[in-house]
């Protein structure tokens, strides 16, 4: 009784043990994770932070005045103005507000690049497409006249070689009734 006493008493030693372990684990995975987690919003505040050094801190803070003001102008319902009109208002927002701040003609410039790249983007990507399109449509087309005329002529043999066998058919069966 004594020794089943003890072995239940070591394995629930034994459960416990594991349970504990398991535990450790699981915490040590949480770590990790936390760990890497931290890593990767470091990584991205590292990224983010040499992005805007590079700009400057003056065409930062017109950019993000100019995406508040944006964000600000596009929840208005009465301004049923297009994309590109209130682009160029957030452009004019921006301007207006690095002449009032005082800040430099180069922080104007960088600002002014970086509001108008995603529209010279835009207007690349449609140019691109627009010629591949036309270039793909004749490639096409030039491909569907190509095989009209081979159809064409492949066609035309066909019945050629239907009507001599017609004709080859006619003169051995006339023959055969002159015989």
């Amino acid at each position: 009784m004594f020794e089943a006493f003890q072995e239940s008493i070591r394995r629930a030693a034994e459960a416990v043990q594991a349970k504990y372990d398991g535990f450790t684990d699981s915490v040590d995975k949480l770590n990790k994770d936390m760990l890497e987690i931290r890593d990767m919003f470091v990584t991205t505040k590292d990224i983010i932070v040499s992005i805007f050094s590079f700009l400057g801190q003056e065409t930062t803070i017109l950019l993000f005045c100019t995406f508040l003001f944006l964000f600000v102008a596009n929840l208005i319902p009465f301004l049923f103005l297009s994309k590109k009109a209130r682009y160029f208002i957030g452009i004019g927002f921006g301007t207006y507000l690095s002449i009032s701040f005082g800040y430099t003609f180069w922080s104007l410039t960088k600002y002014i690049f970086i509001m108008l790249s995603p529209l010279l983007l835009e207007y690349l990507l449609a140019l691109f497409f627009r010629k591949a399109g036309k270039y793909l449509w004749a490639l096409l087309k030039k491909t569907a006249i190509g095989l009209w005329k081979l159809l064409k002529v492949l066609w035309r043999r066909l019945l050629k070689k239907n009507k001599k066998d017609e004709e080859s058919e006619k003169t051995s069966s006339q023959t055969a009734k002159n015989l």
